[in-house]
């Protein structure tokens, strides 16, 4: 039987939403395997650019989200009175139900396909037959026998037009679905690494296959066909997607997984990568936080380094503790492993008998909303990336030695323009795609932490409020030390103009002077005639002696008395401009 949506379920309600792993008539009467159901969702960003108009998409793909695996069927173990195997079982959580309509708002395309795009972003996904040849396979254990299969259930194209900086962004991303069923813990191993790097494979009946290759291809070769025009996009070595003619960016997100596992019986076993090391004997971690390590990695053979087995490490990673999950995050990838399968008889269902696995919620949530906490996670950190290097662009050093007061002002104050503009747009940017709190749900909260802090994010995000801050302090007192020279050159520059001019009138003033001085002499020499006259002297014959005489003599006093009137003026308009 499989996989299939749910809707084929004689029991399904209204409000069930997603697939249901049903039980395989050829291994119901089975020992449990390992490992039921592995769902690994795979977000890989898209090439900016390369997909230039999704209008026709819509004829082929299906507006909204996938919804995730809502129920799974459990075989091999002892069956309810009613004979029928045991089963888990969670009510899809939809965006705005899970997240409150503000926060669901900031994942943009987290809608599905109850809820309605939000706007300027855009969610299509397309289910795969889980029985196509081309995106199914039979997994062969090293003996080569197993009933484990591995399958593309569904890919999701999502487009979101970021606001909030410079230039208009749009981010693609395409999210692939993918199950493991039925898989011991060795070819879950091999399933996590195949999904992380084209260089790791899986055996199958065909031969050796590198699911995360196939898949993407069939993904992308879809997406092509219902655009109607060769995408050319392929998987490249390091696991991300590349297109002709376009280089990787900086700015491009990493490729992020998020994982759920749940097993078929109580897991008791360890990896393989982390088995036979000295940390067996050290180790604090569960079985299940190891698990949830690897899958949340996808580490194989050539990680760099494994990691020490402590409580701190845990503590950081873990997103929270809780008796039935471990939910844990690295810098790529969240992984949710569930501990056991305890059957509840108090949840033993009224309509046909059958017991349910309690403490469901994590079911779903890992395919639908904490791939949409991944996302805006991803997309936070490329447009840190854009707003970092609009604030690099402005330039940190201060203005040529050789520029005028005007010109360092002048740019200064231009820096401290594009600050200011750089500031709006973070603004922006917490305003719509940043926030620390779920309301209502703690568990989703800490997700978001946790995995903000192991990819970076937080970091980032840290680094540029603090450069941000710093810059404005810098430019402002440099400015103000600027403008403050400038005033202080043009305050120079007034006294001296003033100077100059009271030089030049006082230059002017004396010319004046002399030449008053001269008259008054002249006009003194002038009068002497009319004195001698009037006193009868200038038939005197020594009326010319006499009369040169007192010309001088008037001359020499009228000179002294002019001479001292100026010179206290002029000292006086000395003492007047000292004290100016």
């Amino acid at each position: 039987m499989g996989i299939r949506p749910f809707e084929e379920n004689e029991n399904c309600q209204h409000y069930d939403k997603g697939d249901w792993l049903a039980v395989d008539p050829a291994t119901a009467s089975h020992t449990p395997p390992e490992w039921r159901l592995a769902t690994f969702s795979l977000v890989l960003p898209v090439p900016e650019g390369a997909v230039s108009t999704i209008d026709l998409l819509g004829q082929r793909w299906t507006p909204g989200r996938y919804t995730g695996v809502s129920q799974v069927d459990f075989p091999g173990h002892e069956a309810s009175e009613a004979g029928q195997t045991p089963f888990m079982y969670s009510i899809y959580p939809s965006a705005s139900r899970r997240f409150g309509e503000t926060v669901a708002a900031a994942m943009g395309a987290s809608t599905s396909s109850k809820d309605k795009p939000w706007e300027h972003d855009t969610a299509h996904h397309l289910l795969f037959d889980p029985e196509s040849a081309g995106t199914a396979f039979s997994l062969l254990e090293p003996d080569g026998a197993g009933t484990a299969r591995i399958f593309l259930r569904a890919a999701e194209f999502l487009r979101f037009e970021d606001s909030g900086h410079r230039r208009s962004h749009i981010h693609d991303f395409l999210v692939l679905h993918v199950m493991a069923t039925d898989c011991t813990s060795r070819t879950l191993e091999m399933v996590s690494q195949s999904l992380n790097r084209p260089r790791n494979h899986v055996r199958t009946p065909q031969g050796e296959v590198s699911p995360l290759t196939v898949f993407a291809t069939a993904a992308v070769r879809a997406l092509s066909e219902a655009l109607t025009h060769d995408l050319g996009i392929t998987v490249a070595a390091g696991g991300f997607l590349k297109a002709p003619g376009r280089s990787k960016s900086s700015l491009m997100a990493r490729p992020t997984r998020v994982v759920m596992a749940l097993p078929g019986t109580a897991v008791t076993t360890s990896p393989a990568l982390l088995s036979g090391t000295r940390n067996d004997a050290q180790s604090t971690w569960l079985p299940a936080e190891r698990w949830a390590w690897l899958l949340a990695t996808g580490a194989d053979k050539y990680i760099e380094t494994l990691p020490l087995e402590t409580e701190d490490y845990a503590a950081r990673a873990s997103c929270g503790h809780f008796r039935r999950w471990t939910v844990w995050a690295e810098a790529f990838g969240l992984a949710v492993v569930r501990h056991d399968l305890v059957l509840d008889r108090d949840l033993q269902d009224a309509d046909d008998n059958r017991l349910r696995i309690g403490q469901t919620t994590l079911l779903q949530l890992p395919q639908t909303r904490y791939v949409d906490i991944a996302l805006l996670t991803m997309r936070q950190f490329m447009i840190l990336g854009d707003l970092t290097g609009d604030l690099a662009a402005i330039g940190s050093t201060p203005p040529e030695d050789g520029a005028t007061s005007a010109d360092r002002v002048d740019t200064l104050y231009e820096r401290l323009t594009q600050l200011e503009e750089v500031q709006r747009r973070m603004v922006g940017f917490r305003e719509r795609h940043w926030f620390s709190n779920i309301p209502q749900h703690e568990i989703d909260t800490l997700v978001l932490l946790t995995l903000r802090d192991r990819s970076g994010v937080q970091r980032i995000y840290d680094d540029f409020s603090e450069e941000l801050t710093s810059r404005q302090d810098v430019y402002r007192t440099q400015f103000t030390a600027a403008d403050l020279e400038r005033n202080r050159r043009r305050t120079r520059l007034r006294e001296a103009e003033e100077r100059a001019r009271e030089e030049s009138a006082q230059v002017q003033q004396k010319q004046n002077e002399r030449v008053t001085l001269a008259l008054a002499v002249v006009a003194l020499a002038l009068t002497v005639p009319a004195i001698v006259e009037s006193f009868g002297f200038w038939n005197s014959p020594r009326a010319g002696a006499f009369t040169l005489t007192l010309v001088a003599l008037i001359s020499v006093i009228g000179t002294l008395v002019v001479y001292k009137v100026t010179d206290r003026r002029a000292r006086k308009r000395e003492r007047q401009s000292r004290e100016r």
